[in-house]
């Protein structure tokens, strides 16, 4: 579709002002999909153990009574109000007791992103739901120490940990070797 754009631009205005109007297009793609990435709940794939997406994998069950879900895309300033939003109207119509956040995508949190999470968890508790976050890296785990929010939010290894009812509370991620 964009190439269509740039082509149809090109011949109709020229070369230069064909390809700024299919740049200018390509930018505003790109913001969107940042500030409106695709998040879904997660299901555990009973033969293999895999958690993915329950839209796109039909074979996968979701954990009873827990709602696990994971942002395609970083959680950051431009998108975590949407995510917020998304996962407490999502637990209000699926009566969950327990969320579940997967942040293997997300490789850093900013102040920001730190305020929201810890708005989210304000507003579960006083659902009486419990927040847990999963697959935090060590930078993601390092901001949530420095912000005081790994002290309030059972924080797990894995997501298998973190649904499971007593999911152990992890003090720091192991280090990735570089």
């Amino acid at each position: 579709m964009l190439s269509l754009t740039a082509l149809v631009g090109v011949l109709l205005l020229g070369v230069l002002p064909g390809l700024i109007v299919a740049a200018g297009l390509s930018l505003v793609l790109v913001i969107r999909l940042l500030s409106r990435p695709p998040v879904g709940t997660l299901g555990r794939d009973p033969a293999t153990g895999v958690w993915g997406r329950l839209d796109r994998h039909p074979g996968a069950e979701p954990a009873p009574g827990v709602m696990v879900v994971r942002s395609d895309g970083p959680l950051f300033y431009a998108n975590i109000v949407y995510v917020r939003e998304w996962i407490l109207a999502t637990a209000a119509a699926e009566g969950s007791r327990t969320v579940v956040i997967d942040l293997s995508t997300t490789g850093d949190l900013g102040v920001e992103t730190l305020d929201e999470l810890a708005e989210l968890a304000d507003a579960l508790e006083k659902r009486g739901v419990d927040l847990r976050l999963a697959a935090v890296l060590a930078p993601v785990h390092d901001a949530l120490e420095r912000s005081g929010l790994a002290a309030r939010v059972a924080i797990a290894p894995t997501v298998d940990d973190a649904v499971s009812a007593d999911g152990p509370r992890t003090p720091s991620p192991s280090r990735p070797s570089r």
